[in-house]
């Protein structure tokens, strides 16, 4: 075995360890969102090229954060909370999940943050994924 075959070897398995990793610790935040969610940001900021498993991950947290903003605010729609600037806190977590769709936009599989985005029915991201 040569030195570039045994360091591919070396790097494969270097990956295998990441992601057994990966998923043995994302079980622990299961029960805790905002874990979760920091775990999750934690491993982008660590790692932008990290595994697509972490965005979708991360793209589904801010997805049912925005879908729980709008739920709340259509059920206090007389006093629903609003920013300085205007926005409710229902578009201010859409504009966090947009901006984390187009700044990572090689970093997942489109069809699966698609699938994602009919599903919490976030008409702006599917627009900006199908351009």
């Amino acid at each position: 075995m040569c030195i570039r075959d045994r360091k591919r070897s070396e790097d494969a398995k270097s990956v295998t360890k990441y992601n057994q990793q990966f998923r043995s610790l994302k079980e622990i935040f299961v029960d805790n969102k905002e874990l979760n969610k920091r775990f999750l940001d934690f491993q982008v900021n660590k790692d932008p090229n990290c595994e697509k498993e972490v965005f979708h991950g991360l793209i589904e947290w801010h997805l049912q954060d925005y879908f729980n903003a709008q739920k709340n605010e259509e059920e206090q729609k007389a006093g629903a909370e609003v920013r300085h600037d205007g926005s409710s806190l229902a578009e201010i977590k859409k504009k966090q999940l947009i901006t984390l769709i187009e700044t990572y936009k090689d970093r997942y599989d489109k069809k699966h943050v698609l699938m994602l985005l009919e599903m919490y029915q976030v008409s702006e991201g599917v627009r900006i994924l199908c351009e």
